[in-house]
């Protein structure tokens, strides 16, 4: 009987051992998780960032599409600086698409590169929550980013997403700085100018600038502070 007890203790100790282990195992594993999830999904976005970007390389419209879409897009521009961007206030407007471009056949419109942010990204047009997740997006009732005079594509971008810098380095932009974005046609070339932090609705900080050709970039500040300011970087076209 008493060996019978010894085993039965031995077994039960090593039952109790292989739990401790299978445990161990399991919680590294968690912990291992636990680092690799969220870089894996920065991963994942980047990825999805560069075949986007490699979507509108490879984009090609034959020469009627390409006109009449530049012709929409140039009226839509103007209307919009003569009429004041006169829907711009309404916060449901700048998540969709110009309405008069809504045949195109995705939002996708171009990318953007900002060099000394390290900074590429895909660009949409309407900042909806799924093209913000994507990359950065052109809020909707501002200009299409085609250039010309009388023009100002406001950009938005998160500060840092899944582990994705986005645009949160934006502060490293200093004056001088070169913005590039390129769209279906060409690469436009811009310069910041200066840098402003404003309330979360003055919206009057970001309208088209009589007689400019801009973009302007806008992003959360401070960083992780859950929006309480807008940090916007304002970049004028070389010509």
């Amino acid at each position: 009987m008493k060996e019978e007890t010894v085993l039965e203790a031995v077994t039960e100790v090593g039952k109790r051992r292989s739990a401790r282990k299978v445990l161990g195992f399991g919680l590294i594993l968690c912990g291992i998780m636990v680092i690799l999830i969220p870089k894996l999904e920065a991963v994942k976005v980047q990825q999805n960032g560069a075949s986007e970007i490699q979507k509108i390389q490879d984009h090609v419209l034959d020469d009627e599409k390409r006109n009449a879409l530049w012709n929409e897009i140039c009226r839509y521009n103007r209307e919009l600086f003569e009429n004041g961007q006169a829907e711009f206030k309404d916060e449901e407007t700048v998540t969709h698409p110009p309405k008069m471009l809504e045949n195109l056949e995705t939002d996708l419109f171009g990318y953007i590169a900002i060099p000394a942010m390290n900074c590429q990204l895909p660009l949409y047009l309407g900042a909806s929550p799924e093209n913000m997740e994507r990359g950065a997006a052109v809020l909707g009732g501002t200009s299409v980013p085609i250039g010309g005079n009388n023009t100002n594509s406001v950009i938005a971008g998160h500060r840092g997403w899944k582990k994705n810098k986005f645009f949160k380095e934006i502060e490293k932009l200093c004056a001088g700085d070169v913005v590039n974005v390129t769209n279906l046609w060409e690469t436009l070339n811009y310069r910041v100018e200066n840098v402003e932090v404003i309330e979360p609705d003055d919206s009057e900080k970001v309208k088209i600038q009589e007689g400019k050709d801009m973009i302007t970039l806008i992003t959360c500040h401070p960083y992780r502070s859950g929006g309480k300011y807008r940090y916007v970087v304002y970049c004028v076209r070389d010509v």
